[in-house]
């Protein structure tokens, strides 16, 4: 963390490139059989190139390729979109997800246990029989956008590199007082639209943010935490 960037580090495209390598083997599909590729991640290498274009050239893939950036909440927007993407007809979307984190945080503040370095990758697939989403919600707050991120202007300004501006930083003003209400009332909004109840839950996968947070989400939800998957305490955020 902190140190500056160079060609031979490892960037967030060496790492989906891999994940997506072993995703697609996984699968048994080949490149040819991709019909979209979302990318996922907020540390892209690149100051204007999609990751998912250079993804989709490493890759072998012919197909629509696009990145998304909303947070947080990016990996369930993908998997929303390519859901839809195979209503429409696809028979495969590769989301490739990941962050070099470390770059951006600063090793002089406790910001610097706020994430980590990975790569991750998923192929949604058609369906032969009754699997599919059940249901989902998605949606955007931007009142709160500003709070959290790296705020330097891009491209760099002298300025904001002399005040370290290009570090993550985290505020809360009001931020996590709204999180908890949703906490509440994202799942009852499911529930509602799924039909199906906290006891027809098998495994819930909440934001893992902080060990605070997923008992709460595990709490709201009404789903013990035995069902509530934990990845902090080996991997972190």
């Amino acid at each position: 963390p902190g140190m500056e960037n160079s060609p031979e580090s490892l960037t967030t495209m060496d790492l989906v490139a891999a994940a997506s390598t072993d995703a697609m083997a996984n699968a048994g599909i080949k490149a040819s059989d991709v019909d979209a590729l979302i990318a996922v991640t907020i540390t892209s290498p690149f100051y204007t190139t999609a990751v998912a274009a250079r993804l989709a050239h490493v890759l072998g893939v012919q197909a629509p390729a696009f990145d998304l950036r909303t947070g947080c909440a990016t990996g369930i927007f993908a998997l929303v979109i390519a859901a839809q993407l195979i209503e429409g007809g696809a028979r495969h979307v590769l989301i490739a997800a990941g962050d070099t984190t470390s770059k951006i945080l600063d090793p002089t503040n406790n910001t610097v246990y706020a994430g980590g370095d990975a790569g991750s990758a998923i192929v949604v697939s058609r369906s032969t029989g009754s699997a599919g989403m059940i249901a989902h919600y998605i949606d955007t707050d931007g009142t709160f956008s500003a709070q959290t991120g790296v705020p330097g202007l891009m491209p760099p300004t002298s300025a904001d590199l002399a005040a370290k501006r290009y570090y993550l930083e985290y505020k809360d003003e009001g931020k996590e007082a709204m999180l908890d209400r949703a906490w509440k009332r994202i799942p009852d909004e499911l529930y509602e639209r799924s039909g199906l109840t906290a006891k027809d839950i098998t495994c819930y996968v909440p934001h893992q943010a902080a060990k605070r947070q997923l008992e709460l989400a595990a709490r709201e939800a009404g789903i013990p935490e035995a069902r509530t998957v934990n990845v902090l305490g080996e991997y972190g955020n």
